[in-house]
C-alpha cells in the first residue's frame, strides 16, 4: 500500500535501508530477507530509484547467507538490464561501475565474487559491453584472493556450466533477431583494456613472486601470455621465465607451451626467442625422447616460426626435416607441416629436394621491425585491371583450353616449357618472359602476365610484340628501344589512367565478393604456373586444375590465419598429436563384438551363393540309402582285393613275437 500513501509512507523506504545497512550482519535471516524482499518491491513499483537501492544490495553481499545473495544477484541482473532496454543508461552505468571498483577490491572475499559474477553476467547478456566494464572486471586480477582473482578469468559458474545446454539451445532461435538489434560492437574484452602493457606487467609480476596454487598460476599465465599476443606487447622477461620449464616432465607442459606460442609476435626481437626454441628442440625433438613429446617439439616450433619466421636457422631446419622419415606417423605429418610452411616463408632455408616444385626462392620474410603498409583498398587493383580488360563475371574462374592443337603444336609446347623450366627457371625471378610465351599458347596464366609486367617485365612483354627479322638483325638496339617505348607507354598509361577505382566511386558487396574471386583465380593460375603448363590430357587437366584449387585454398588460408594470428587463442590440445586411447582386453572385446553385430556368418561369399536352403540333394539322398546285403558283400570284396594287390613283401620284417632277443 505504499503507492497509495505516497506522503505517509515517504520515511518508510529511507528507513528500511537504513536498518538493514547498519544492522544487516546481527538481524534474522528470515526477517533480513523479508525486508530485502519489501525493497525490492518497492523499486519494481517505481517508488526507488535504481541509484538508491543498487549500493546497498551489492554491501549486503557480504551476508553469510547463500540464499540472500542469489536473490540479490537476480534482481541486480535484471533491473540493470531492464534499465538499459530501452536506450542506454549511461548516467546509472557510470555510478553504478564506479561504485564497483570500491566493492571488487573488498576485503570480503564473498562480496567481491558474487559483484564480479553481476560484472561477467551483464557483459554475457550484452548489457554492459564497454571498456569501463573490462576495466572494472581486470582490476580483479590484482585482489589478494586468488579465488577472486581465479573468477575474472571464468566465464561462467558451476552452475550456468550445468544449465549451458539449456540456456544454448533456447537462444538458438534468438540469434539472428539479436544481431539484427545489436547497436554495437562485439570486441573482445582484452581489445579494451585502457593500459595493456602495464596490466601485463603488473599480472606477470605477481605470476613471479607469488604463492599461489599451480591451477592460479597457470591462469594467470594464460592471461599474460594472451594479452602479449594481443596487443603486441614487449615483455622480453616472459620468455626467459617460461624457458626454465620447458622440459617434457613438466606438469601441464602443453599449457605452458600454448602459452609460449601465444606470446610470440613478431615484433619480439628474434634473439630474445632463440634461446627458448634452441631448449625446446633440444628436449623434445632428438632421437632418444617419446614420439608423443616429439609431435609436441615439432608442431610448437612450427607455430612459433609462424609467429617468427627469423628465428629458425638453416642448420636447425635441416636437423628437424629430417624427421619427415621417422618411424611414427604423428611426427611424420608434424615434420611434414614445418617443410610445407617454410615452402611459403622462405624455401630457400630448405633442401632443393624439399622445396617442391616452382619454388620461389627470392621469398624470404619481412625483416625484423619491417612494416606492410597499404596505398589501396586490398584486392582493387585486380578488380580495376578485370574492368579495364572487359572481362566479365565468367572470366573470374580459371577454365582450361580445349581448343584442339595439333601433336606437333604441344611438342613445341613441350620443348619450350622444358627449356623454361630448365636454363630459364634459373634466372632472375623477372624473367618470365618464356612462361608468358607458353601461357598465351595454352590459356591458362592470364594473371601469371599481369603479375610479370608489374615485376618489371615489360622490355620482354614488349619484344614479344616485335617482328622477329628486328630481333635477329640487331638485338641489342631492339631490346634497348623496346624498353624506351614500354617505359613511355607506361608513363602515358599512368597519366591518363585518371583516378583509382576506390576513389571514383563506393565499393559495394558486389565488387568485394568479385575481388575474392579474382584472389583465389590468381592463387589457382600461380599453383598451375608452379606445376608446369605442360600438354596433357582432358583428364590429366582436370586432376591438375583440382590440384591447383586445393593449393590455393591452404595458400589463401594460411595468408588469413597469418592476418590474424594474433587474435587467436592458442590451446593446448592444438600442440598434441592425434593418437588413439589404449583401451583393455574387454574393452577391445567389446569393440569386436559390436563390429560383427548385422554382419553377415564368415565364410566364402560364392560358398554361401551355392549353399542349398531347401532339402537333401539327389547325391546326399544316395549316400545315406541303405545297400542290398549283395551289393554291400560284393564292395567288401572289392577292398580286400585292393588291399591285396598294395601290399609288398619288401616291406615285410616278420612277425612280432613276444621276449626278449636271444
Amino acid at each position: 500500500v505504499a503507492g497509495s500513501y505516497l506522503r505517509t509512507t515517504a520515511q518508510f523506504a529511507p528507513g528500511l535501508m537504513q536498518l538493514l545497512d547498519t544492522h544487516h550482519a546481527v538481524l534474522d535471516p528470515h526477517l533480513r530477507r523479508t525486508l530485502v524482499q519489501s525493497l525490492i518491491l518497492m523499486r519494481n513499483r517505481g517508488l526507488l530509484q535504481p541509484i538508491q537501492v543498487l549500493p546497498l544490495f551489492f554491501r549486503l553481499f557480504r551476508c553469510q547467507d547463500k540464499s540472500l545473495r542469489r536473490l540479490l544477484f537476480g534482481h541486480i541482473v535484471a533491473d540493470i538490464k531492464n534499465s538499459n532496454k530501452k536506450h542506454r543508461n549511461e548516467k546509472l552505468n557510470r555510478q553504478l561501475q564506479s561504485f564497483m571498483y570500491g566493492i571488487i577490491a573488498d576485503d570480503n572475499e564473498a562480496a567481491a565474487k558474487k559483484s564480479l559474477a553481476v560484472c561477467t553476467e551483464l557483459w554475457r547478456r550484452q548489457v554492459w559491453r564497454d571498456a569501463r566494464t573490462v576495466n572494472v572486471i581486470a582490476s580483479a586480477a590484482f585482489h589478494k584472493s586468488s579465488r577472486v582473482m581465479l573468477a575474472a578469468g571464468t566465464r561462467s559458474s558451476k552452475r550456468k556450466k550445468v544449465k549451458k545446454l539449456k540456456r544454448v539451445m533456447a537462444t538458438v532461435k534468438k540469434v539472428g533477431r539479436r544481431e539484427a538489434a545489436a547497436t554495437h560492437e562485439t570486441f573482445a574484452a582484452l581489445h579494451l583494456l585502457h593500459d595493456p602493457q602495464a596490466f601485463a606487467e603488473r599480472l606477470f609480476t605477481r605470476l613471479q613472486s607469488g604463492n599461489e596454487r599451480f591451477e592460479a598460476r597457470m591462469a594467470m599465465l594464460g592471461v599474460v601470455s594472451r594479452i602479449i599476443g594481443m596487443h603486441k606487447l614487449q615483455v622480453l622477461n616472459f620468455y626467459p621465465f617460461l624457458q626454465k620449464y620447458v622440459a617434457p616432465h613438466t606438469r601441464d607442459i602443453t599449457v605452458i607451451l600454448a602459452a609460449l606460442v601465444g606470446a610470440a609476435h613478431d615484433l619480439v626481437p628474434p634473439e630474445v626467442l632463440a634461446p627458448v626454441l634452441r631448449q625446446l628442440v633440444d628436449q623434445f625433438v632428438h632421437d632418444r625422447a617419446r614420439p608423443e613429446m616429439m609431435t609436441v617439439g615439432l608442431k610448437t616450433v612450427r607455430e612459433l616460426c609462424l609467429r617468427c619466421p627469423l628465428i629458425m636457422t638453416e642448420e636447425l631446419l635441416q636437423d628437424l626435416v629430417a624427421y619427415k622419415k621417422y618411424k611414427d606417423k604423428q611426427v611424420v605429418n608434424a615434420a611434414r607441416a614445418l617443410i610445407s610452411l617454410y615452402r611459403e616463408l622462405q624455401p630457400e632455408l630448405l633442401a632443393k629436394k624439399d622445396r617442391g616444385r616452382g619454388a620461389d626462392l627470392a621469398s624470404r620474410p619481412r625483416a625484423y621491425g619491417e612494416a606492410s603498409v597499404a596505398e589501396r583498398v586490398d584486392g582493387a587493383a585486380l578488380l580495376e585491371e578485370a574492368l579495364a580488360a572487359g572481362q566479365g563475371a565468367s572470366d573470374d574462374e580459371v577454365h582450361f583450353s580445349d581448343s584442339g592443337s595439333s601433336d606437333g603444336d604441344d611438342d613445341g609446347d613441350d620443348a619450350e616449357l622444358e627449356s623454361m623450366s630448365g636454363s630459364e627457371a634459373e634466372d632472375e625471378p623477372g624473367d618470365t618472359y618464356g612462361a608468358e610465351k607458353a601461357a598465351k599458347k595454352k590459356g591458362l596464366c592470364k594473371a601469371l602476365r599481369e603479375k610479370a609486367v608489374a615485376e618489371g617485365s615489360a622490355e620482354e612483354g614488349s619484344s614479344d610484340s616485335e617482328d622477329v627479322s628486328d630481333m635477329s638483325d640487331d638485338e641489342g638496339g631492339s631490346e634497348s628501344d623496346s624498353q624506351e617505348d614500354s617505359e613511355g607507354a607506361g608513363s602515358d598509361k599512368e597519366e591518363g589512367s585518371g583516378q583509382r577505382i576506390e576513389a571514383e566511386r563506393f565499393l559495394t558487396a558486389e565488387d568485394f565478393e568479385r575481388i575474392k574471386r579474382l584472389k583465389h583465380k590468381r592463387l589457382v593460375e600461380a599453383a598451375l604456373a608452379k606445376h608446369g603448363l605442360k600438354s596433357m590430357s582432358k583428364a590429366k587437366r582436370n586432376r591438375l586444375l583440382l590440384a591447383a584449387e586445393e593449393e590455393a585454398e591452404e595458400a589463401a588460408a594460411l595468408e588469413r590465419r597469418r592476418a590474424h594470428l594474433n587474435e587467436a587463442k592458442v590451446t593446448a590440445g592444438s600442440l598434441e598429436g592425434k593418437r588413439k586411447r589404449a583401451h583393455d582386453k574387454e574393452a577391445r572385446l567389446a569393440s569386436v563384438m559390436a563390429g560383427r553385430e548385422g554382419r553377415d556368418k564368415f565364410g566364402s561369399s560364392s560358398a554361401a551363393k551355392k549353399a542349398k536352403t531347401g532339402g537333401l540333394s539327389e547325391r546326399q539322398k544316395q549316400r545315406k540309402k541303405d545297400m542290398p546285403l549283395a551289393a554291400r558283400f560284393s564292395q567288401l570284396q572289392r577292398r580286400a582285393d585292393t588291399a591285396k594287390r598294395n601290399y609288398s613283401k619288401k616291406n615285410f620284417k616278420g612277425h612280432v613275437r613276444g621276449g626278449g632277443r636271444t
